[in-house]
């Protein structure tokens, strides 16, 4: 929508100053809740603009959108998404953010999206376009904003049947985005366009790698990267990590404490495409890449994290490089049960724990990979997953997600799978146990957890009930290559795994059966689902 006035620099910092920047105010810094963020028409007595939902009930827009009373009488402002408007939900406060260029509007009370998310990026953006973006998030250095570059090439792709779309921004300086950490406005309308997230990496002066999300996939971004995962050895139950003074790789004691220790076994996964082509990154340092050391194709070469490099060759600063080095790439294979394989790009060789070794600390390694070998084998267990609420959408069929049948808070309502709807009998938190190895699933209506009725280990139907911890209502996430999907095993029988049927029409309960021993097929899918 195009701006009814254009004002010149001196004019925007003149109403930027009117703008309220008190520590009372609602803090830039405060982490993006993506899977609630679209594109918003906010109307004012100066302008209409586009804003871009940031929260669940916050807006940040262009500052030259807001005149200076409304700054001071927020309840002025209109703003419209999706048939929602501010009748009945009026903007409480406007800050300022440290660009001075854009303003975070608070509302009254929390967006309600009536649709899937994933349908609110639908902003056209054509390309080449100079764009200002500010930092929004936790670890976004306020110094490197207002950051002024160009969004330059995109690539569209396909993952797991979504659309994804990837754009660059060339630029001589370097920027560091964390988290999902900036919005970009474009720099003649003064528009907001996309949404900028990116993994924090910066080498050489030059930005690595940053999303630009102006249609789909930030919801799928944000388990991507926030999502914490444990690497855990098949043939020892021991955990991958690694030791403060080394960056090489052992496998040790699983810490499931909050400490230290812990923090050296998460990981992060970024997917590189399709078919299980991933990254592995320690969690705490997230612009290094687990890798083959120096590319080394012989057996037994060393496995250890460095910084997060581009292919040889890749072209830059002209254009950002798109392609990861190989060798820090990897191929992630579903080879039974919740185990994994993981195979280097460049070498073509398996990460393997040394001698078949049992004993903690024992180094990890590249080795030819061997079929049933057992030392090359590891399962993927969340930690810990991304703030704010979630849905648990089917594999096989993800237009429908679990619920509360009816919206009915009593206990023992069934849990079934539906067509998605948006409310919050969809919508659920995922609290971690004690022992930080499993997750209660808590819907954010009333609270309640999903829960396997009276502890039983036959194919029981689920149910909603009071929280009270115990290990029926604990649940343990594992990841599976490929695809996005995860299998999901109560605690107290973990061999068994929450199910819906491949064809079970809307409504269908769900339950909890056997885990299938396949590595393919309708049978894994119906054992599968979506964290979203």
């Amino acid at each position: 929508m195009t701006m009814k006035n254009m004002l010149s620099g001196l004019l925007l910092m003149g109403v930027a100053a009117a703008l309220p920047t008190s520590a009372n105010s609602v803090p830039f810094g405060h982490p993006i809740d993506a899977k609630r963020s679209g594109f918003v028409s906010v109307r004012s007595a100066k302008a209409s603009c586009t804003a871009v939902a940031v929260g669940r009930d916050l807006l940040l827009a262009p500052a030259s959108c807001i005149d200076a009373s409304e700054a001071q009488h927020p309840e002025l402002l209109g703003w419209f998404m999706d048939a929602q408007d501010s009748t009945e939900n009026p903007v409480r406060e406007v800050t300022l953010d440290p660009s001075r260029r854009f303003a975070l509007l608070r509302l009254a009370g929390p967006l309600d999206l009536a649709v899937p998310p994933r349908r609110l990026f639908r902003a056209p953006l054509v390309l080449p376009k100079t764009v200002t973006c500010t930092g929004y998030g936790p670890q976004n250095p306020r110094e490197v904003f207002p950051y002024d570059g160009t969004l330059s090439q995109r690539e569209d792709y396909v993952i797991s049947g979504r659309s994804f779309n990837r754009l660059f921004i060339d630029s001589p300086n370097p920027l560091t985005v964390r988290d999902l950490g900036a919005v970009c406005m474009d720099s003649s309308t003064q528009q907001i366009v996309a949404m900028l997230v990116g993994n924090g990496a910066n080498i050489l002066g030059v930005p690595l790698g940053y999303d630009v999300y102006g249609f789909e996939g930030v919801r799928a971004w944000v388990e991507e990267y926030q999502t914490k995962f444990e690497f855990v050895a098949e043939h020892s139950g021991l955990c991958l990590g690694n030791i403060p003074s080394s960056t090489l790789v052992w496998q040790m004691a699983c810490n499931r404490a909050d400490s230290f220790e812990r923090i050296n076994q998460r990981w992060m996964i970024r997917r590189i495409g399709d078919a299980g082509v991933v990254q592995i990154r320690p969690s705490r340092f997230p612009d290094l890449c687990l890798g083959v050391t120096g590319g080394a194709v012989n057996d037994g070469a060393e496995v250890r994290f460095s910084t997060c490099l581009p292919a040889l060759g890749s072209p830059y600063p002209g254009s950002l490089p798109r392609t990861p080095r190989p060798e820090q790439v990897w191929a992630a294979t579903h080879v039974g049960g919740d185990a994994i394989q993981l195979r280097n790009i460049l070498t073509g060789k398996c990460l393997d724990v040394t001698g078949v070794e049992r004993r903690p600390l024992a180094r990890l390694q590249q080795w030819t990979c061997i079929d049933g070998q057992p030392n090359q084998r590891f399962m993927v267990n969340v930690d810990s997953f991304s703030a704010g609420t979630h849905q648990l959408a089917r594999f096989y069929d993800f237009t429908k997600a679990l619920g509360v049948r009816f919206g009915n808070l009593t206990n023992g309502e069934l849990i079934i799978s539906s067509t998605r709807n948006g409310l919050a009998d969809q919508e659920y938190t995922m609290a971690q146990s004690a022992d930080r190895a499993y997750q209660s699933i808590r819907t954010l209506a009333n609270g309640s957890c999903i829960d396997v009725p009276a502890e039983s280990t036959g194919n029981a139907g689920l149910q909603q009930w009071t929280c009270w911890g115990g290990a029926n209502q604990q649940f343990m996430f594992r990841w599976l290559p490929q695809q996005i999907g995860y299998r999901i095993h109560p605690r107290h029988t973990p061999s068994r795994c929450l199910y819906v049927g491949a064809g079970a029409p809307a409504g269908s309960q769900l339950t909890s059966t056997p885990c299938v021993d396949v590595t393919a097929g309708q049978l894994l899918d119906t054992q599968r689902w979506l964290v979203e």
